[in-house]
Parts: structure tokens; sequence; C-alpha cells
């Protein structure tokens, strides 16, 4: 027995301390007993130092501060909170799952004397497995408290048991209640849904509260002005397990009855009914109400209770299917009430209004309270004395006996050791090693090797048999059958009580076997599993580091074994009686899960399986081993069809089918074979233990370390005029102290509506945009990428536009045309904008064909309903950049999506050079776009796609595609048609110009004397300038490219416009200049055209335009000039940005000259048009047809090449000098030809 103390610590450990916990009914429930039971114990035990510690599983507390108030303020001061922490040695366990590790890891360094926690999903079931052993926690007492297990609540909602988590989920929570201490009864018919599904302990102290209170609790009244009610009130979740559907069928009844004004009032945490929102479904029910329908989802209980007492109306309330606590909280109100319970309820009290749950009946109770004297308004109490005042008192928990110790012998029945081997001696020896280390006397071992093929290997056998032979220990030889057949064939050779299969990389704890003789003695069970530790081949086992990962079995589930091997590892302690009785191992060649197979027929035929909680051995993982190796992932399905046969033996064959099917439904096969074999993706466990929270839209941000585009993604959201939205930040591997930091900045703002999910390395675009959306509820979803933004009235007009349409089930979703905006970031992080253009203005309305083609729209720009998703699934991970696409196709099959033709979002664009942490995935991953897409139209192809009715996506995208290809050949002839007419326009202008008799008489506008390139010497030596900072070369009269010298690496060439041997039609000549991108640093190139005339181009517009090309990862050019005046001084010309493309085609932009003082210009001056050039990076640019001309439009190329006999006679001097300079160095060959470095394609 529990002796005295003088100190006493109870802890309680709750899912949730966020935001939605105020909300949360369990998690109130728990807290208020919390409250409660610890002023009863200081009142009862005043000389004992008592206080309570808060366990919360999810890391947030922000809800904390408001449901504190539930504690008196002299007894926080015994309170505590601390977040559930993970272990140092991880688990391999899905993420609702891992709390019930964690917290036994966690309780192992802390000392309770009383563990409180609710049932659902079971997170004291390994504590109390422990203490039921004798391994921990001998004198703790476990509480555990029925608010309704998974799926119990599945049933009452109506939702399809639907993933095998929730199987996962009922294990735990049944193994905790048949192990607690002592239970705690808050749900009546949750806890009648249990009794005929557990095994209580015949000492288990089960405390089954009712609501005994007669009399509503007595309440004050306030002196305010009689009025008759006016509202009807829902108060309950807003599901269909606390009567929503119902509820909406009666008051259609009720509103035929009534001729007042009426408001019907819903309060309560909204949930999925039928598969759409609760707001939805309410919004598609009332559309026909014609009376105000007010939804408050959002308050936490205490604050729904004062909001229904200000009302003046009557409250519905249904019981039917489970005792909700909002339910049992307002009966004791004193409020006018309407109770729907089932027929066979006996706590009722007498003064509510109280019928079954029938439409009609409801009605009727509805209108006579409507019509019943004038509600009196009264104070609220608080919730803790409301379920105060429904409860007797409270139970106390002493006097509950400690839990004895596991007697470790180190005798006791004999036990064999069969060690399978195959091909491993190496491993073999370090097995021996850790049993030579067992604590464990009476056992021997016997080596069985598989038929290993190998001389070598044989001939290391021979030697381990003879290193063994003094311990007793052998060695046995059979040809190769597998490891069933290995084992068998070892039983069979060995003569001790107890068996223990190892393979031969598994290495031995010292106090294994000891360890499960124990509790295999203390529990009668016939198989005895264990976790263990996983290790890798390269990794040590000495200790000096915790191991990588924990492999934590549950234990026997026949349910659950179907689909998940919830028992343990081969390496168990069998009972040689339960072993024989089981008929050993089946012998398959080839395939595995023997193993797990005999787990499940031991499950059937009523053989116990204990799992203990420690790990016991390690675990060798390698991608050879047997586990993962690639026979075993190709035989996938040979090896789950073995495990399920004992099912298919003993149960009658309908049922035999439904287990085949349902394994088949929620299996997920490596390789698919065959036209109608789906793709599906991995089967997402849903995480049952989780609270989500909750807003109309929840906004999903991937992000990784780029903090100056997260800093205006979180503006865009938080200026939007809509602000009922939820924003999950997913740090897809990126530092999560930027991302925090970036938070942190608009705390004040954000009112905790913005979430971090945290992986800590890259998942991908998809999963990141699963796992933002797996961390909240919502209505809607929106992705919301770090580098994108929003105009602030986005949401506002989208969700207007969805909720307009809310009685369209068809409708999934409306995009928004965007704003695509080019921009880059400066080494300062200052964002510089290029060019801004409506992305897709053609986009009215969206066909299957034409999304086929392409996405249509961005992300951004889209919301969708997340019952959509819910129907089609979620995005699709293995389709990385492409999964929005995939995403969108899939939708679109299956519903609408409305366009609203204006630019709300904005798609934002680094220019193509930028790559790294700021780089766009459309151009820094653009070898992957194009990836992925073979790969997604590969798979559709080979049917491995979601199939719709109607076309298949297969059929969709091979459409786009031929209409793609189609589109492509149209610009082809439209352009040789273009260039065929151009061709005959220039025939017609030199006729024409003929026929005016002379040609000079057309007007001169060009102001370059060498726009096609036509005089031509060659570039020049290199200059230094006057501060030796940069130099520069003169290319062709008028042209000078200009770096700033180090390490520049360029050749400049004047080339025939040729392609394919036909001369093109734009011209005779082109300026070529090539880098190879050997510089350093910011290294710069300029290309500069001199202009003299400056005093023409002063204050006026002028056009640029050339013929161009730029092969280069930057599709663009930094255009700018000046004006460089006689006495030094410089004016600058605006700057912009012009796009090139990678083939020929007509370049022109304008530019607003700066005007310049007349006398200013007499003093020798010129003007510049500079090109920037690409830098740090290797490019081509091709140059023709270069003119500057006065006014807005460009004409006709005219060439303006009149050139002084001075300025003739340089260039003739420069070409000679240059000439002589190569030949000099590279003399020429004997056949006389010129060196290939020496231009000799120009002649005048």
């Amino acid at each position: 027995m529990r002796s005295s103390e003088s100190k006493k610590n109870i802890a309680f450990i709750v899912p949730t301390l966020s935001e939605v916990a105020p909300q949360n009914e369990a998690v109130v429930e728990l807290l208020m007993f919390a409250a409660t039971h610890l002023e009863q114990e200081i009142r009862l035990k005043p000389d004992q130092n008592i206080s309570a510690t808060i366990i919360t599983i999810e890391p947030d507390t922000a809800g904390w501060p408001r449901i504190s108030s539930l504690f008196s303020k002299e007894l926080l001061k015994r309170v505590s909170v601390e977040v559930l922490k993970e272990p140092v040695t991880p688990n391999l366990a899905i993420a609702g799952h891992k709390p019930a590790y964690n917290f036994y890891e966690f309780l192992k360094d802390r000392a309770f004397n009383e563990v409180h926690a609710i049932d659902h999903c079971g997170v004291v079931y390994y504590p109390t497995l422990a203490k039921q052993l004798g391994l921990y926690f001998l004198d703790t007492v476990f509480v555990v408290h029925v608010v309704g297990g998974t799926i119990f609540y599945k049933e009452v909602e109506d939702n399809l048991l639907d993933d095998i988590g929730a199987l996962m989920d009922d294990l735990l929570e049944r193994g905790s209640l048949e192990r607690a201490d002592a239970i705690v009864v808050h749900d009546q018919l949750a806890w009648q849904w249990y009794l005929d599904k557990i095994d209580l302990r015949n000492d288990c102290r089960v405390h089954n509260w009712v609501w005994d209170q007669a009399q509503p609790l007595a309440i004050e009244a306030r002196s305010v002005t009689l009025e008759p009610p006016r509202s009807i009130i829902y108060y309950g979740a807003l599901s269909a397990d606390s009567g929503l559907p119902i509820f909406c069928d009666a008051i259609g009844r009720v509103l035929s009855e009534v001729n007042d004004p009426i408001e019907i009032v819903f309060v309560g945490k909204p949930h999925a009914i039928g598969g759409i929102d609760a707001a939805s479904y309410i919004r598609l029910r009332s559309k026909m109400w014609n009376v105000p329908v007010t939804i408050k989802r959002d308050l936490s209980i205490h604050d729904e209770i004062e909001f229904i007492f200000e009302l003046s109306g009557v409250v519905v309330c249904n019981t039917v299917r489970r005792e909700n606590l909002r339910a049992r909280l307002i009966k004791n109100s004193g409020l006018p009430i309407i109770h729907v319970e089932h027929r066979q309820q006996s706590q009722t009290n007498i003064d509510k209004q109280r019928c079954t749950a029938n439409p009609g009946q409801i009605a009727q109770e509805i209108v006579k309270s409507l019509q019943a004297l004038p509600y009196v308004p009264s104070t609220p109490p608080s919730v803790l004395e409301l379920w105060q005042a429904g409860h007797s008192p409270l139970p106390t928990f002493d006097n509950i006996p400690s839990s004895a110790p596991l007697p470790v012998s180190h005798t006791g029945p004999k036990v064999s050791v069969c060690i399978t081997h195959f091909s491993r001696p190496k491993e073999l020896r370090r097995a021996l090693a850790s049993l030579k280390q067992q604590t464990y006397e009476n056992f021997d071992v016997l080596i069985v090797d598989d038929g290993s093929p190998d001389p070598q290997v044989q001939k290391e056998l021979a030697l381990i048999k003879e290193e063994i032979a003094p311990l007793g220990w052998r060695l046995l030889v059979q040809e190769n059958r597998y490891l069933g057949a290995a084992r068998n064939f070892g039983s069979r050779h060995m003569s001790g009580d107890c068996l223990l299969f190892m393979d031969d990389d598994n290495v031995a704890k010292p106090q294994e076997i000891s360890t499960l003789v124990a509790v295999a003695e203390r529990t009668g069970a016939g198989i005895v599993t264990m976790f263990c530790d996983v290790f890798e081949t390269e990794k040590t086992l000495s200790g000096a580091e915790p191991p990588p990962m924990r492999y934590t079995p549950f234990g026997s589930d026949p349910a659950l074994g179907v689909f998940s091997n919830c028992y343990g590892d081969a390496n168990a302690l069998y009972k040689r009686e339960a072993f024989d009785k089981l008929g050993g191992f089946t012998e398959d060649f080839g395939v595995t899960h023997e193993d797990w197979e005999l787990f499940c027929r031991a499950s059937i035929e009523g053989v116990d399986i204990v799992c203990v909680p420690e790990p016991l051995f390690w675990y060798r993982v390698s991608k050879s081993g047997m586990f993962l190796g690639e026979r075993t992932q190709l035989h996938k399905s040979a090896n789950l069809r073995r495990h399920i046969r004992p099912y298919l033996e003993q149960l009658p064959y309908y049922q035999a089918k439904l287990i085949q099917l349902a394994q088949g439904l929620l299996t997920d096969l490596p390789i698919a074979v065959g036209p109608e074999t789906r793709v599906a993706g991995p089967h997402q466990l849903k995480d049952s233990y989780e609270q989500l929270p909750y807003a109309r839209v929840a906004v999903i941000t991937r992000t990784k370390d780029r903090p100056v585009l997260l800093r205006r993604a979180i503006r865009s959201v938080l200026d939007q005029t809509f602000q009922d939205w939820l924003m999950v930040i997913v740090n897809d591997g990126g530092d999560p102290d930027v991302v925090k930091f970036v938070v942190e900045e608009v705390a004040d703002e954000v009112n905790g509506r913005i979430l971090t999910v945290n992986h800590p390395i890259s998942m991908g675009m998809q999963t990141a945009s699963n796992a933002g959306i797996n961390a909240c509820d919502s209505d809607f979803i929106v992705i919301h990428d770090d580098d994108d933004s929003w105009e602030p009235n986005f949401l506002a007009r989208t969700v207007s536009h969805l909720d307009m349409h809310g009685w369209n089930p068809k409708l999934g979703g409306v995009t928004t045309w965007s704003n695509l905006i080019v921009e880059h970031i400066d080494d300062e992080d200052n964002i510089v904008r290029h060019n801004n253009y409506i992305f897709n203005d053609q986009l009215y309305n969206l066909s299957l064909v034409d999304l086929a083609i392409e996405n249509r729209f961005p992300p951004i720009s889209f919301i969708f309903r997340r019952n959509a998703l819910e129907a089609i699934g979620p995005y699709r991970e293995q389709y990385g950049v492409l999964g929005d696409w995939d995403f969108h196709l899939r939708l679109l099959q299956r519903f609408n999506i409305d366009v609203i033709p204006e630019p709300l979002a904005n798609y934002h664009h680094r220019t193509n050079t930028t790559t790294g942490a700021y780089g766009n995935s459309v151009h820094a991953q653009n070898s992957i776009h194009r990836a992925k897409r073979v790969e997604f139209v590969n798979d559709l192809v080979r049917g491995q796609g979601e199939q719709g009715e109607g076309l298949s996506l297969a059929q969709l995208v091979t459409i786009g595609d031929m209409q793609s290809m189609l589109v492509t050949q149209q610009q082809k002839e439209s352009q040789r048609l273009l260039d065929y007419m151009w061709s005959i326009e220039q025939q017609v202008k030199h006729i024409s110009a003929q026929v005016e008799g002379n040609s000079s008489r057309m007007q001169v506008r060009n102001f370059v004397r060498n726009g096609d390139f036509r005089l031509w010497p060659g570039p020049g030596e290199p200059v230094q300038d006057a501060t030796n900072t940069y130099a520069y070369t003169e290319i062709c009269p008028g042209f000078v490219i200009c770096y700033d010298g180090r390490q520049v690496s360029y050749a400049i060439e004047r080339l025939k416009w040729l392609e394919g041997g036909i001369k093109l039609p734009f011209g005779k000549n082109y300026l070529h200049i090539k880098n190879e991108g050997n510089t350093k640093g910011g290294s710069w190139f300029n290309l500069e055209c001199t202009i003299p005339e400056v005093d023409a181009l002063s204050g006026n517009t002028i056009v640029v335009s050339a013929i161009c090309r730029l092969k280069s990862r930057q599709n663009w050019l930094t255009a700018r000039g000046r004006f460089e005046l006689g006495d030094g001084r410089q004016v600058a010309w605006p700057e912009q940005i012009v796009s090139v493309s990678q083939e020929f085609q007509k370049l022109t932009f304008t530019v607003k000259c700066p005007a310049v003082q007349q006398e200013e210009l007499k003093r020798g001056h010129q003007a510049r048009i500079i090109l920037k050039l690409p830098h740090n990076q290797p490019f081509e640019l091709d140059l023709a047809d270069f003119q500057i001309e006065l006014g807005t439009r460009p004409s006709e190329f005219i060439y303006n090449g009149q050139f002084s006999i001075h300025e003739q006679a340089s260039m003739f001097l420069k070409r000679v000098k240059k000439l002589w300079k190569k030949l000099r160095i590279s003399p020429s060959p004997l056949n006389g030809s010129l060196s290939p470095e020496v231009d000799v394609e120009y002649s005048s």
C-alpha cells in the first residue's frame, strides 16, 4: 500500500492548450475536474503540499491564459504547465500515436502520485502496461476519464471508419481502460459502448457520475424589460452526433406555425456533416427559412454560455447519441431548455422540457416554449459552477494498491535460442557475442544455416561451430528453404520450455532473456514481444550515442493485425506449448511476413501476446536486409496476402472476402502492372488526437529560408479586408528561427492566427501543402506561397462568391486573374520590380481540355472548398513542382471552377537568372518542371492516374498535347506568312523609291550611323579609363563594349544573317558578342552606342529598336542612357528592363530623354545608349538593324551610314593595324589562307 507522503503531485494530460482548447469539451471537462479535485484534496489533506502539473501534448499553449480561469487564483499558485517533448530516441509511429510513447518516456523521469488522462487516443497505454508488468510507476495511480473514443465518435457522427489510425486509437484506448487503476465516466453512452469491448481489472474503481441535480442552479435575475423569447438557439457541437440535422428538420415545421419574427442561432464548435463543413450545411438548410440566421462557432464554452444568457429565447440541446458537455452544462442553467434525449435515457430533469429525437415533437415543444410566459434574463453562472452543480461529490483515489515489481531471476525455465543465418558470418559473430553477455543462465543456442552458398562462408561457419562447442551451443545446416522452414527446423532440434528466435543480424541486450521469461511467468502469456532499438550497419553499439529510432509495437489486436504488424518482431519468446499449438511458422519460400502470420493466428486462436514496452534488442536496418530488400518490395503483394491467411482459413467465406477487400483498398503497392491498376498516393493515417484550429479560410504558405518574401506574404494576408482566416506556415527544411523571427515581428497584429509547421528536412512542395492543410480545419483552402501576394480584397471577393453559390454542390472553387510581376532581390535584400502584366487575361471560363494543355492559373489565385479536396484526395507528392497542376485537373474533373476576371492576386517571378533560395521553381527548377511533366503524362497514359466520369485525364492530356502541337504549327505558318509579306513590302518600298526618282529623298530618321554594322574595322585593343576601374574596346564606328576589366573573356564578331544556308529577310549583317562567363565578383558588360545629336534628343521621346536575340539564363537586358556634356558633367536617363527573346525578334522600347539647357549644349557633348549585358554568367547576344528615332513608333530600318573622309581613313588604318598584328602573332599557313581570327568577310 502507498504510504502517506508530505508532497503530492497530480498530473493531468490534455491534448492541447492552444487557442482551440477553450472550445474543446474534453479539455474543458478534464480541467474542471482538475480544479475541483485539487480543491477537494487541499481541503481533505491540509498537511500535504499538493500541486498539479498540466501536461499538453501540443506545444502551443496560447489558450492557457483563457482556460486557466477555471482555477482560482490560489489554486493557480499550485499549478504548473509543461509541454510534452519528444524523447531523445524517437519511435516509429504516425503523428497521432507518438504521444503514448512520448508520455511513457516523459514519466520515467518524473514522480507523480496520480496521473489523469482522457480515454481518447489512449495516451496512458504504455505507462499502464509498464505498471501492470512491474517495470515502472509501481506507486502511481492512473485514472482514465471516459469522454468517448475514436470509433465511438465516428459512429455517433455518422462518419465512416476510413483509416487504419482509428484501429490503432481503439487499441490504445481500450488497453488504457483495461489497465487503469480508476475510471471516471463523464459520458454514460460512451461508457456503455465500451462495456462489451473491454475486460476490466477486478480491482479497478469505476466512478460512474450522473447528473442527478433535480433543480436548476439558483441564478440571479436581472431587472430588465421583459420581452417574449425571440430566438431559437441550437446549442452543442455543430455535428450530427449533437443533433444538428434533426434540429434543422424541426425548424422548418416551427416556421410554418409561428407568425412573430424570430431568429435562429447556432452556437457550438463546427464539424463536417455529410462531407461538407457545418457552416455550409446550415446555409443550405436555411436557404428557404427567410429568417435571420446567426452562427457562433469560435467562442469558448464559457463565452458560449454567456452569449446564450444574453439572448431571449429557447435553447435546444441533444444527448441522443452522446452526453456532450455543452448539453450537460446548459441543462442546469435555469434557461428555457428543450432536452432531446434517447427514449431509454433515465436521468432527466423534471423541470426541463424533454422529448425524443423526432422533428415533429421537437417543433411542438419549441412552439410551446415560444408561447409561454416571458423569459426573465439572469446573470450567467460560471462554467465551473454549472459543472459542479451537476455532479455528486468527487471520488478520491487513496488506498489503491501499488503494483509489485517484476521479479527478474537468472534461472528458471530453459530457453532455447534459435538463430537463423544466411551468408552473414560477421553479423552472426556479433549476435553470438551479445548472447554471451546475457544475465539469464538457463539457455542454449542453436544456429541454423539456411544453405549459405559461398564456400568462404561455410569455412567461417566451421570455425564458429568449433568456437561455440565448449558452451554446448550447436550449428546445423539445411538446404536453402527460407526463414519459416529454418525456424521450424531449429525448433524441432531444441528442447527448451521456451523458444527465442533471433535473426543473425540482431543484437541482444544483456537483460533480454531474463526480462522476457519474467514477463511470461507473471502474465501467463504464450508469446512475449518487445520494443527494439534500430541501428545502421556502420554505427557502433557501444551506447555512446542514443539510438536513431525505436520500434514500439502495441500488442495483440486481431482487427489491426490485418493492416499493421502491431504485435512485434519475430525476435520474441514463445512458450513451447503455444508454439506447437499454432503449428509453428508456415514455410513459403521467398516470401516474408511469416512472423506476422503467426501472430495473427495466435490472436485469433486465443493465445495471449504481451509486448514489453522496453527495447531489449537491437534491430539492424540496411538496404540489403530482408525487410527493406528489393525482393521484399517486389513481392509485397504476396507478403501481405500471407499474413491474412489465418483469417481466410478460419472465417466464413463472406467475412474472409471482406478482409481481403479491406486490405486491398488500404494498401499501396510500389509497382503497378496493367492498364487497370491504380496508382494511389501514400495512405495518410489521420492524427485522431490532434485538436485542429479553425477559421473559414486556411491560408497555406510554403517557405524555406526566404525571410524577405515571407515577410511580404504575411503582410499580404494581414491586409485582407476579410479577416476570418488562419495562416499555416510550413517551413520545409529551412531554419525555424528565421520563420519565428519574421512571425514575431507581427505578433501584435496576428492575434494567434498564424501556425508554424517545421519540417527538419525538405519534404517537397506538395508534402508541405498537405502538411499545412492537415494542421488546421477550415471551410476553404488557398495555397499562398511565400513569394506571392494578394490585393486587399482577394479573400472578400472570392469567399463572397463561394458563399453566394454555396447551394451548388458542383462548385469546387474559384480563381481570379493575377498580375505577373517580374522582380529581383538586390544585395541589400530589397525587392526590385521590373515588369508587371496580367497573367492569362483571356481566362474567362475553365475547360478540362484547355487546362490539360498547361496550368492556366497559379495557386495564389485559386481558393477551393475543403470538402472538394476531401473528395478528390490530397496533393500528390510524387509530382513535385507539377503537383498544383495535377490537383487542379483532378478537382476540375469532379467539380466546376468559376473565374473572377479581375487581377486580385499577384504572381511574383524573380528574373530567370535568380537561383538558390530566391529562385522561382518555373525558372530555377526548369529542368525539373520538364521532367515532372513527362513523368506525370506518362503515368496518366499508362492508366495510373485518377479516373473520373467521362474522359480520363490520360485522354485529356493527350488531347491537350495535340492542341498544343496544332497551335505551335499554326504559329510557324503564321511566321512564315509574315516573313513572306515582309519581303513583298520591302520590294514595294524599293519600287516606290525608284518611282519617286531618288531614294535619297526618303526621310533620314536613324541617329545611329552604323546601325546595321556595315562598317566593320573589327574590335580594337582594350583601353583602360583614367581611373583604371574599367576598360573599353571599340567594335565599329559608334559602338564600344565597356567592362570592368577583371578576368573578362569575350569574343566579338560580325556575321552574315543565315539560317540553314538561307538568308533571312531582316538584313545582311549582325553583331555577335559572346562571353564564356569567366568573370569574377560583380563583373559587368555594357554595349554602348554614341550619338552626337544631343540637341535633337533633349526633352524628346525617342524609340530604340533592333532585331535581337539573347541566349542566356536571363531573358532581359537593362537599358539606360546619359548625356555627356562638355564640362564632364553627366545627365542620366531613366533605367528600364527590356525583355529579349532567345530567337530573333524585333526589340522596341521608348525613352523620355531629359531636357538640357541650350547654353550647356555649346561646349561639346554627346549622348550614349547603354545596354547592360548579363554578368557573372555565359551569354551570346546577336544584334542587327539598331536604330534610334524621334517619336513613339519605330519605322522600318533606314541606314544612315554617312562617314567623313577622316572617319573612313581612321577605320581603314585600324583594320590594317589589327591585321598586321595578328599576322605577326599567327603567320599564314602555306596555302595562303588567312588566320580564322581575321575578318575578311566584308568588302566595300
